[in-house]
């Protein structure tokens, strides 16, 4: 096994190499702002992931972490949020000026949002008055943020097998109030804070906080890091309208740079802003009662927010690694790509299952490393993507969850279960036939 030092150098090694390599490309940002927001759920005091935070002045927006944190970039004050969640309730937000601190903003969750879950579906980790925050599953070990519900929330990080056989557990101090894990592009494990990322290493069968590292710096940077592999470090990077999407890779021994994949969904950019023009001049056009135009007014507003947020979202195509391959799911062409690891030269391509070219959704890629497999959840039913043909395959029906990452054949989500006392979040784990 590596030596745990090892992978502390190398994760410094990666941070130095991609600050020199990157502060190019990042000081193309004009904007003036930043702001950093984090989003909590109003009954527990957790962070959300995969809340949408939209410009209401412009098509620009951000998602948060897994933590509940985010950042976004604007011209001038004052400006309006629009946040929004699946299983939360939608909110608004003006800011009337730069906040001089990261801004919390509480959602309230939706109360139907859940399926009542049967603990007893497979398999689920039991652990007595533990109540978890996050997890996340790292260098074959499953890592769970949570606490104790009968002592003040005292935080802990207990660490499972995956059987949920216990490892080890690390008690964080009265002064930390974690706000969610983060997998890292090197398998590394961090806990967060609003200001911090803390690495959690193993030496043998212990595991300790060993490093820290400013949040903002943290994610500048590893945000963007997909994977490591024999020879290189892989990138995505976005341009400020997100309608542009490259690729690219650092060779850790030549110490060089390689951009070596470049996507534009323009056809989207411009259906987008051709149907928004449309709106606004149906709208405005119209000289009946106000009543009914506001009601109008409305419907289009609805619309709109639809359009931008979900029907003409760019397509966030994936790059993965098995084995000695990159596999490049490109939604843009309809194609699988494959790319050598060592000198990334293309070497061939299939074509996706047309039900992936011509949906209007967004599709997440989910990869079991373990496996060499990669998957798909659409319409709460979870698809296989055969690497060498593109077809999708159907697998199983998928439980309505809080977090969901698929690992060595099995499907993990956390949950909430409820019982006379309020409930807890616990994970549960299904087989993937």
């Amino acid at each position: 096994m590596e030596h745990p030092h090892q992978k502390y150098l190398n994760f410094l090694l990666l941070l130095s190499i991609v600050l020199f390599f990157c502060n190019i490309a990042w000081s193309q940002n004009q904007y003036k702002d930043k702001i950093s927001l984090l989003i909590l759920d109003g009954d527990t005091y957790e962070g959300i992931s995969n809340v949408h935070i939209t410009l209401k002045q412009t098509n620009k927006g951000a998602a948060t972490y897994s933590s509940g944190l985010a950042s976004l970039e604007v011209v001038s004050f004052p400006v309006r949020l629009h946040l929004s969640h699946v299983s939360y309730l939608e909110k608004e937000v003006l800011i009337d000026q730069k906040p001089t601190d990261t801004l919390v903003v509480f959602l309230n969750p939706k109360t139907d949002m859940l399926d009542e879950i049967s603990v007893t579906s497979e398999f689920n980790l039991k652990q007595k008055n533990f109540s978890i925050i996050d997890f996340e599953i790292c260098d074959e070990a499953i890592y769970a943020l949570g606490y104790d519900t009968d002592a003040l929330r005292s935080y802990e990080i207990r660490i499972f097998n995956n059987q949920f056989e216990p490892l080890y557990a690390i008690a964080l101090p009265d002064t930390i109030v974690p706000t969610g894990l983060f997998r890292d592009c090197m398998d590394c494990c961090h806990y967060l804070t609003i200001n911090t990322a803390n690495q959690i290493i193993r030496f043998d069968t212990i595991w300790e906080i060993s490093y820290q590292y400013t949040l903002d710096k943290f994610h500048e940077v590893m945000d963007d890091c997909l994977f490591r592999t024999k020879n290189h470090v892989f990138f995505k990077h976005f341009r400020v309208d997100n309608f542009s999407q490259m690729f690219f890779a650092i060779n850790t021994k030549a110490k060089t740079r390689h951009y070596f994949i470049h996507n534009e969904d323009r056809n989207r950019y411009k259906k987008l802003t051709e149907q928004l023009g449309f709106v606004t001049a149906s709208v405005s056009d119209r000289n009946k009662e106000i009543t009914y135009r506001k009601e109008i007014a409305y419907r289009s507003e609805v619309g709109s927010r639809f359009e931008k947020e979900f029907m003409y979202k760019p397509l966030i195509n994936a790059l993965v690694c098995f084995g000695d391959t990159i596999f490049h799911y490109n939604f843009i062409s309809g194609e699988i790509e494959y790319y050598t690891e060592n000198e990334l030269k293309k070497i061939g391509s299939a074509k996706l299952d047309d039900r992936l070219i011509t949906s209007i959704w967004n599709d997440k890629i989910y990869t079991d490393r373990a496996k060499n497999k990669a998957y798909l959840i659409r319409k709460r039913q979870l698809f296989e993507i055969n690497g060498l043909n593109g077809e999708i395959i159907p697998r199983i029906k998928v439980k309505m969850a809080y977090k969901t990452l698929i690992d060595s054949g099995y499907i993990y989500y956390l949950v909430k279960v409820e019982n006379p006392f309020g409930g807890y979040k616990t994970i549960i784990r299904e087989t993937i036939n």
